[in-house]
Protein backbone atom coordinates (compact mmCIF):
# COMPACT_ATOMS: atom_id res chain seq x y z
CA UNK A 1 0.00 0.00 0.00
CA UNK A 2 1.41 3.33 -1.00
CA UNK A 3 1.12 6.64 0.84
CA UNK A 4 3.15 8.67 -1.67
CA UNK A 5 2.28 12.34 -1.69
CA UNK A 6 0.93 12.48 1.87
CA UNK A 7 2.44 15.48 3.70
CA UNK A 8 4.54 14.36 6.67
CA UNK A 9 4.09 16.69 9.61
CA UNK A 10 6.92 17.14 12.09
CA UNK A 11 4.50 16.13 14.87
CA UNK A 12 2.72 12.84 14.23
CA UNK A 13 -1.03 12.71 14.89
CA UNK A 14 -2.12 9.25 16.04
CA UNK A 15 -5.76 8.16 16.14
CA UNK A 16 -6.33 5.19 18.48
CA UNK A 17 -9.40 2.94 18.49
CA UNK A 18 -9.91 0.91 21.67
CA UNK A 19 -12.96 -1.25 22.42
CA UNK A 20 -12.36 -1.54 26.19
CA UNK A 21 -12.41 1.40 28.62
CA UNK A 22 -11.45 -0.54 31.74
CA UNK A 23 -7.78 -0.97 32.70
CA UNK A 24 -6.91 -4.46 31.56
CA UNK A 25 -3.51 -5.53 30.28
CA UNK A 26 -3.94 -4.26 26.72
CA UNK A 27 -5.19 -0.93 28.00
CA UNK A 28 -2.23 -0.51 30.36
CA UNK A 29 0.06 -1.24 27.41
CA UNK A 30 -1.67 1.58 25.54
CA UNK A 31 -1.01 3.98 28.43
CA UNK A 32 2.62 2.83 28.59
CA UNK A 33 3.28 3.52 24.93
CA UNK A 34 1.53 6.92 25.00
CA UNK A 35 3.59 7.94 28.03
CA UNK A 36 6.81 6.61 26.55
CA UNK A 37 6.30 8.33 23.19
CA UNK A 38 5.35 11.61 24.89
CA UNK A 39 8.51 11.46 27.00
CA UNK A 40 10.76 11.64 23.95
CA UNK A 41 8.48 13.52 21.53
CA UNK A 42 5.94 15.71 23.37
CA UNK A 43 4.58 17.05 20.08
CA UNK A 44 3.19 13.66 19.04
CA UNK A 45 -0.54 13.84 19.69
CA UNK A 46 -2.94 11.02 20.55
CA UNK A 47 -6.70 10.95 20.16
CA UNK A 48 -8.54 7.83 21.30
CA UNK A 49 -12.04 6.63 20.51
CA UNK A 50 -13.48 4.28 23.13
CA UNK A 51 -16.61 2.15 22.75
CA UNK A 52 -17.72 3.01 26.30
CA UNK A 53 -16.63 5.26 29.13
CA UNK A 54 -14.37 4.06 31.92
CA UNK A 55 -11.10 4.68 33.80
CA UNK A 56 -9.00 4.47 30.64
CA UNK A 57 -10.55 7.75 29.45
CA UNK A 58 -9.30 9.74 32.45
CA UNK A 59 -5.90 8.03 32.30
CA UNK A 60 -5.41 9.02 28.65
CA UNK A 61 -6.38 12.61 29.41
CA UNK A 62 -3.83 12.75 32.24
CA UNK A 63 -1.16 11.87 29.68
CA UNK A 64 -2.22 14.73 27.42
CA UNK A 65 -4.38 12.74 25.02
CA UNK A 66 -7.93 13.53 23.95
CA UNK A 67 -10.87 11.13 24.11
CA UNK A 68 -14.17 10.61 22.33
CA UNK A 69 -16.74 8.06 23.52
CA UNK A 70 -18.69 6.39 20.71
CA UNK A 71 -21.02 3.73 22.18
CA UNK A 72 -20.77 0.45 20.30
CA UNK A 73 -23.98 -1.57 19.74
CA UNK A 74 -24.56 -3.53 22.95
CA UNK A 75 -25.48 -6.77 21.19
CA UNK A 76 -22.15 -6.84 19.36
CA UNK A 77 -20.12 -5.54 22.29
CA UNK A 78 -21.29 -8.55 24.33
CA UNK A 79 -19.99 -11.03 21.74
CA UNK A 80 -16.53 -12.40 22.50
CA UNK A 81 -14.69 -15.30 20.91
CA UNK A 82 -12.68 -16.85 23.74
CA UNK A 83 -11.16 -19.96 22.19
CA UNK A 84 -11.83 -22.12 25.24
CA UNK A 85 -15.54 -21.17 25.48
CA UNK A 86 -16.89 -20.21 22.06
CA UNK A 87 -16.23 -22.21 18.96
CA UNK A 88 -17.67 -23.42 15.70
CA UNK A 89 -21.13 -22.77 14.32
CA UNK A 90 -22.70 -22.06 17.71
CA UNK A 91 -20.60 -18.94 18.19
CA UNK A 92 -20.90 -17.93 14.54
CA UNK A 93 -24.70 -18.13 14.70
CA UNK A 94 -24.84 -16.00 17.85
CA UNK A 95 -22.53 -13.44 16.26
CA UNK A 96 -24.65 -13.33 13.09
CA UNK A 97 -27.82 -12.93 15.12
CA UNK A 98 -26.29 -10.06 17.11
CA UNK A 99 -25.13 -8.44 13.87
CA UNK A 100 -28.60 -8.59 12.33
CA UNK A 101 -30.29 -7.23 15.47
CA UNK A 102 -27.91 -4.27 15.66
CA UNK A 103 -27.91 -3.35 11.97
CA UNK A 104 -29.09 0.27 12.24
CA UNK A 105 -27.08 1.10 15.35
CA UNK A 106 -23.98 -0.48 13.81
CA UNK A 107 -24.30 1.61 10.67
CA UNK A 108 -24.76 4.75 12.79
CA UNK A 109 -21.67 3.82 14.81
CA UNK A 110 -19.54 3.28 11.69
CA UNK A 111 -20.67 6.58 10.17
CA UNK A 112 -19.87 8.42 13.42
CA UNK A 113 -16.44 6.78 13.66
CA UNK A 114 -15.55 7.66 10.08
CA UNK A 115 -16.63 11.26 10.74
CA UNK A 116 -14.46 11.36 13.85
CA UNK A 117 -11.46 10.15 11.86
CA UNK A 118 -12.02 12.83 9.22
CA UNK A 119 -12.44 15.49 11.90
CA UNK A 120 -9.16 14.61 13.63
CA UNK A 121 -7.27 14.13 10.33
CA UNK A 122 -4.66 11.72 11.71
CA UNK A 123 -1.42 10.66 10.10
CA UNK A 124 -1.94 7.11 11.31
CA UNK A 125 -4.57 4.89 12.96
CA UNK A 126 -3.49 2.55 15.77
CA UNK A 127 -5.99 -0.10 16.92
CA UNK A 128 -5.91 -1.89 20.26
CA UNK A 129 -8.25 -4.89 20.07
CA UNK A 130 -9.67 -7.39 17.58
CA UNK A 131 -13.01 -5.57 17.18
CA UNK A 132 -11.09 -2.33 16.67
CA UNK A 133 -8.75 -3.95 14.11
CA UNK A 134 -11.66 -5.06 11.95
CA UNK A 135 -13.74 -1.90 12.31
CA UNK A 136 -10.83 0.40 11.43
CA UNK A 137 -10.36 -1.38 8.14
CA UNK A 138 -14.04 -0.89 7.32
CA UNK A 139 -14.19 2.86 7.94
CA UNK A 140 -10.72 4.40 7.63
CA UNK A 141 -10.05 6.50 4.51
CA UNK A 142 -7.74 4.62 2.17
CA UNK A 143 -4.92 7.17 2.40
CA UNK A 144 -4.42 6.66 6.17
CA UNK A 145 -2.15 3.78 7.25
CA UNK A 146 -3.42 1.39 9.92
CA UNK A 147 -1.37 -0.35 12.61
CA UNK A 148 -2.88 -3.27 14.52
CA UNK A 149 -1.49 -3.71 18.05
CA UNK A 150 -2.01 -7.44 18.50
CA UNK A 151 -2.41 -8.59 22.10
CA UNK A 152 -4.02 -11.96 21.32
CA UNK A 153 -3.44 -15.27 19.66
CA UNK A 154 -5.84 -15.67 16.75
CA UNK A 155 -5.11 -19.26 15.75
CA UNK A 156 -7.92 -20.65 17.92
CA UNK A 157 -10.48 -17.98 17.05
CA UNK A 158 -12.16 -19.13 13.86
CA UNK A 159 -14.43 -16.20 13.14
CA UNK A 160 -11.94 -13.54 14.25
CA UNK A 161 -9.21 -15.16 12.18
CA UNK A 162 -11.44 -15.20 9.10
CA UNK A 163 -12.42 -11.55 9.53
CA UNK A 164 -8.84 -10.47 10.16
CA UNK A 165 -7.69 -12.31 7.05
CA UNK A 166 -10.40 -10.60 5.04
CA UNK A 167 -9.42 -7.12 6.27
CA UNK A 168 -5.65 -7.57 6.52
CA UNK A 169 -5.12 -6.28 2.98
CA UNK A 170 -5.86 -2.84 4.39
CA UNK A 171 -3.30 -3.06 7.22
CA UNK A 172 0.13 -1.50 6.98
CA UNK A 173 1.82 -3.18 9.96
CA UNK A 174 1.00 -5.43 12.90
CA UNK A 175 2.73 -4.89 16.24
CA UNK A 176 3.14 -8.18 18.13
CA UNK A 177 3.64 -7.96 21.89
CA UNK A 178 5.81 -11.10 22.09
CA UNK A 179 7.65 -13.58 19.90
CA UNK A 180 4.85 -16.08 20.53
CA UNK A 181 2.20 -13.68 19.22
CA UNK A 182 4.39 -12.77 16.22
CA UNK A 183 4.72 -16.46 15.32
CA UNK A 184 0.95 -16.94 15.59
CA UNK A 185 0.24 -13.94 13.36
CA UNK A 186 2.71 -15.04 10.70
CA UNK A 187 1.12 -18.50 10.67
CA UNK A 188 -2.41 -17.19 10.28
CA UNK A 189 -1.86 -13.93 8.38
CA UNK A 190 1.16 -14.72 6.22
CA UNK A 191 0.92 -11.60 4.05
CA UNK A 192 1.12 -8.92 6.77
CA UNK A 193 4.21 -7.08 7.99
CA UNK A 194 4.78 -8.09 11.63
CA UNK A 195 6.99 -6.09 14.00
CA UNK A 196 7.70 -7.52 17.45
CA UNK A 197 7.70 -4.81 20.13
CA UNK A 198 7.40 -6.45 23.57
CA UNK A 199 5.36 -4.74 26.23
CA UNK A 200 7.22 -2.57 28.68
CA UNK A 201 6.80 -1.25 32.20
CA UNK A 202 7.65 1.77 34.32
CA UNK A 203 10.21 0.00 36.52
CA UNK A 204 10.39 2.98 38.84
CA UNK A 205 6.69 2.78 39.61
CA UNK A 206 6.81 -1.02 39.80
CA UNK A 207 9.70 -1.52 42.19
CA UNK A 208 10.51 -3.40 45.41
CA UNK A 209 9.36 -1.75 48.64
CA UNK A 210 7.42 -2.50 51.79
CA UNK A 211 3.88 -3.62 51.10
CA UNK A 212 0.64 -3.05 52.97
CA UNK A 213 -0.40 -6.56 54.04
CA UNK A 214 -2.90 -5.34 56.62
CA UNK A 215 -4.71 -3.29 53.97
CA UNK A 216 -4.68 -6.26 51.60
CA UNK A 217 -6.23 -8.45 54.30
CA UNK A 218 -8.88 -5.80 54.90
CA UNK A 219 -9.74 -5.61 51.20
CA UNK A 220 -10.18 -9.40 51.15
CA UNK A 221 -12.35 -9.37 54.26
CA UNK A 222 -9.82 -11.15 56.49
CA UNK A 223 -9.37 -10.57 60.19
CA UNK A 224 -5.94 -10.28 61.83
CA UNK A 225 -3.67 -13.24 61.13
CA UNK A 226 -0.79 -14.85 62.91
CA UNK A 227 2.81 -13.74 62.26
CA UNK A 228 4.49 -15.81 59.57
CA UNK A 229 1.42 -16.01 57.34
CA UNK A 230 2.37 -16.55 53.68
CA UNK A 231 0.33 -14.41 51.31
CA UNK A 232 -0.18 -15.82 47.81
CA UNK A 233 -2.12 -14.01 45.13
CA UNK A 234 -3.35 -14.15 41.56
CA UNK A 235 -3.90 -10.77 39.89
CA UNK A 236 -5.94 -10.94 36.68
CA UNK A 237 -9.20 -10.09 34.99
CA UNK A 238 -11.98 -12.63 35.51
CA UNK A 239 -11.50 -14.12 32.03
CA UNK A 240 -11.97 -17.86 32.50
CA UNK A 241 -8.69 -18.74 30.87
CA UNK A 242 -6.82 -16.75 33.54
CA UNK A 243 -7.16 -19.84 35.73
CA UNK A 244 -8.72 -18.63 38.97
CA UNK A 245 -10.29 -22.09 39.37
CA UNK A 246 -6.87 -23.72 38.99
CA UNK A 247 -5.41 -21.37 41.60
CA UNK A 248 -8.13 -22.22 44.13
CA UNK A 249 -7.69 -25.97 43.64
CA UNK A 250 -3.93 -25.55 44.08
CA UNK A 251 -4.57 -23.57 47.27
CA UNK A 252 -6.65 -26.41 48.70
CA UNK A 253 -3.88 -28.90 47.90
CA UNK A 254 -1.19 -26.66 49.38
CA UNK A 255 -3.17 -26.52 52.63
CA UNK A 256 -3.13 -30.31 52.68
CA UNK A 257 0.59 -30.50 51.86
CA UNK A 258 1.62 -28.04 54.58
CA UNK A 259 -1.12 -28.20 57.24
CA UNK A 260 0.94 -26.45 59.91
CA UNK A 261 1.52 -23.34 57.82
CA UNK A 262 -0.62 -20.21 57.80
CA UNK A 263 -1.74 -19.13 54.32
CA UNK A 264 -3.87 -16.39 52.83
CA UNK A 265 -4.92 -16.59 49.17
CA UNK A 266 -6.13 -13.59 47.17
CA UNK A 267 -7.86 -13.36 43.80
CA UNK A 268 -7.41 -9.74 42.73
CA UNK A 269 -9.31 -8.34 39.77
CA UNK A 270 -12.76 -8.36 38.27
CA UNK A 271 -14.77 -8.61 35.05
CA UNK A 272 -13.79 -5.94 32.52
CA UNK A 273 -15.39 -7.13 29.28
CA UNK A 274 -18.92 -6.76 27.98
CA UNK A 275 -18.76 -10.40 26.88
CA UNK A 276 -20.54 -12.68 29.34
CA UNK A 277 -19.63 -16.32 28.67
CA UNK A 278 -15.88 -15.73 28.59
CA UNK A 279 -15.44 -14.57 32.19
CA UNK A 280 -16.21 -15.67 35.73
CA UNK A 281 -18.81 -13.97 37.86
CA UNK A 282 -17.83 -13.11 41.42
CA UNK A 283 -20.51 -15.47 42.73
CA UNK A 284 -18.95 -18.39 40.85
CA UNK A 285 -15.58 -17.80 42.47
CA UNK A 286 -17.14 -17.37 45.91
CA UNK A 287 -18.98 -20.67 45.43
CA UNK A 288 -15.72 -22.40 44.48
CA UNK A 289 -14.05 -21.03 47.61
CA UNK A 290 -16.82 -22.53 49.75
CA UNK A 291 -16.82 -25.83 47.86
CA UNK A 292 -13.06 -26.24 48.41
CA UNK A 293 -13.27 -25.35 52.10
CA UNK A 294 -11.21 -22.18 51.72
CA UNK A 295 -13.62 -19.69 53.34
CA UNK A 296 -11.19 -18.81 56.13
CA UNK A 297 -8.10 -18.33 53.99
CA UNK A 298 -9.17 -17.28 50.45
CA UNK A 299 -10.82 -14.03 49.46
CA UNK A 300 -11.65 -11.81 46.52
CA UNK A 301 -10.16 -8.34 46.16
CA UNK A 302 -11.90 -6.00 43.73
CA UNK A 303 -10.02 -4.47 40.82
CA UNK A 304 -7.40 -2.02 42.07
CA UNK A 305 -6.42 1.03 40.07
CA UNK A 306 -3.01 0.93 41.75
CA UNK A 307 -1.83 -2.66 41.87
CA UNK A 308 1.70 -1.90 43.10
CA UNK A 309 0.87 -2.03 46.84
CA UNK A 310 -0.97 -5.30 46.25
CA UNK A 311 2.02 -6.95 44.57
CA UNK A 312 4.41 -5.67 47.23
CA UNK A 313 2.18 -7.21 49.91
CA UNK A 314 2.33 -10.71 48.42
CA UNK A 315 5.04 -13.24 49.22
CA UNK A 316 4.32 -15.23 46.05
CA UNK A 317 2.52 -14.18 42.88
CA UNK A 318 0.76 -16.88 40.86
CA UNK A 319 0.05 -16.87 37.16
CA UNK A 320 -2.33 -19.76 36.37
CA UNK A 321 -3.56 -19.15 32.83
CA UNK A 322 -4.89 -22.28 31.16
CA UNK A 323 -4.24 -20.99 27.64
CA UNK A 324 -0.87 -19.72 26.36
CA UNK A 325 -0.37 -16.15 27.52
CA UNK A 326 0.20 -13.65 24.70
CA UNK A 327 2.57 -11.73 26.97
CA UNK A 328 1.88 -11.83 30.70
CA UNK A 329 1.92 -8.24 31.95
CA UNK A 330 1.06 -9.17 35.53
CA UNK A 331 4.08 -11.48 35.57
CA UNK A 332 6.32 -8.60 34.50
CA UNK A 333 4.77 -6.28 37.09
CA UNK A 334 5.47 -8.82 39.83
CA UNK A 335 9.03 -9.32 38.55
CA UNK A 336 9.67 -5.57 38.64
CA UNK A 337 8.40 -5.50 42.24
CA UNK A 338 10.90 -8.22 43.16
CA UNK A 339 8.29 -10.88 43.91
CA UNK A 340 8.79 -14.62 43.55
CA UNK A 341 6.57 -16.02 40.82
CA UNK A 342 5.06 -19.33 39.78
CA UNK A 343 3.79 -19.02 36.20
CA UNK A 344 2.14 -21.22 33.59
CA UNK A 345 4.61 -22.57 31.06
CA UNK A 346 3.43 -21.36 27.67
CA UNK A 347 3.34 -18.48 25.21
CA UNK A 348 4.75 -15.13 26.26
CA UNK A 349 4.95 -16.17 29.93
CA UNK A 350 7.72 -18.61 29.10
CA UNK A 351 9.62 -15.76 27.40
CA UNK A 352 9.47 -13.70 30.60
CA UNK A 353 10.29 -16.33 33.21
CA UNK A 354 13.46 -18.40 33.13
CA UNK A 355 12.54 -21.48 35.13
CA UNK A 356 14.58 -21.74 38.31
CA UNK A 357 16.28 -18.39 37.79
CA UNK A 358 13.67 -15.61 37.63
CA UNK A 359 10.73 -17.72 38.76
CA UNK A 360 9.23 -21.20 38.60
CA UNK A 361 7.10 -22.59 35.77
CA UNK A 362 4.28 -25.11 36.05
CA UNK A 363 2.22 -26.96 33.47
CA UNK A 364 -0.83 -24.92 32.45
CA UNK A 365 -4.04 -26.12 34.03
CA UNK A 366 -2.37 -28.49 36.50
CA UNK A 367 -3.30 -27.51 40.08
CA UNK A 368 -1.29 -30.36 41.59
CA UNK A 369 1.96 -29.25 39.97
CA UNK A 370 1.17 -25.63 40.81
CA UNK A 371 0.72 -26.56 44.47
CA UNK A 372 3.97 -28.53 44.46
CA UNK A 373 5.88 -25.53 43.05
CA UNK A 374 4.30 -23.26 45.64
CA UNK A 375 5.35 -25.66 48.37
CA UNK A 376 8.98 -25.40 47.19
CA UNK A 377 8.89 -21.62 47.63
CA UNK A 378 7.07 -21.75 50.94
CA UNK A 379 9.69 -24.09 52.38
CA UNK A 380 12.65 -22.03 51.06
CA UNK A 381 12.42 -18.29 51.84
CA UNK A 382 15.99 -17.75 50.58
CA UNK A 383 15.00 -19.13 47.18
CA UNK A 384 11.99 -16.79 47.15
CA UNK A 385 14.27 -13.82 47.80
CA UNK A 386 16.83 -14.89 45.17
CA UNK A 387 14.18 -15.40 42.50
CA UNK A 388 12.70 -12.01 43.30
CA UNK A 389 16.04 -10.22 43.00
CA UNK A 390 16.88 -11.85 39.68
CA UNK A 391 13.36 -11.20 38.37
CA UNK A 392 13.74 -7.51 39.19
CA UNK A 393 17.07 -7.34 37.33
CA UNK A 394 15.56 -8.95 34.23
CA UNK A 395 12.56 -6.60 34.25
CA UNK A 396 14.79 -3.53 34.41
CA UNK A 397 17.33 -4.72 31.84
CA UNK A 398 14.90 -6.05 29.23
CA UNK A 399 11.46 -4.48 29.71
CA UNK A 400 11.85 -0.92 30.98
CA UNK A 401 9.49 1.57 29.39
CA UNK A 402 12.24 3.80 28.00
CA UNK A 403 12.68 1.53 24.98
CA UNK A 404 8.98 1.44 24.03
CA UNK A 405 8.62 5.02 22.77
CA UNK A 406 11.62 4.94 20.42
CA UNK A 407 10.48 1.61 18.97
CA UNK A 408 6.96 2.84 18.22
CA UNK A 409 8.07 6.22 16.90
CA UNK A 410 10.55 4.48 14.63
CA UNK A 411 7.75 2.28 13.29
CA UNK A 412 5.40 5.24 12.80
CA UNK A 413 7.99 7.27 10.92
CA UNK A 414 9.13 4.35 8.79
CA UNK A 415 5.52 3.90 7.71
CA UNK A 416 4.87 7.57 7.05
CA UNK A 417 8.16 8.17 5.26
CA UNK A 418 7.90 5.01 3.13
CA UNK A 419 6.79 5.10 -0.46
CA UNK A 420 5.04 1.79 0.04
CA UNK A 421 4.89 -1.31 2.20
Amino acid sequence: MSFVGRPLRAAVRVFIIGPVAELGGAERVLLDFISSVKAIDPDTSFHIVLFSDGPLSAAVKRLGGTVTILPFPKQLHAIGEAASVNSGWSFASRALSAFLRSGRSLIAFLVALRSEIKRYAPDLIHTNGIKAHIIACLVAPSHIPIVWHMHDFIGGRRLSRALLRHTSCRVTAVVAISKAVACDIRSNLPDVWVVTIPNALDTEEFSPAEGEPERLDCLAGFHAVLPGTIRIGLVATYARWKGQHVFLRAAARLNDLLPTRQFRYYIVGGPIYATRSSQFASNELKASIVELGLERCAGLVAFQGDVVPILRSLDIVVHASTEPEPFGRTILEAMACGRSIVASNGGGAAELVEDGRTGLLHTSGDPIELADKLAILVRDPELRADLGRRARCRAVSSYSRERLGPALLSLYRSILESDGI
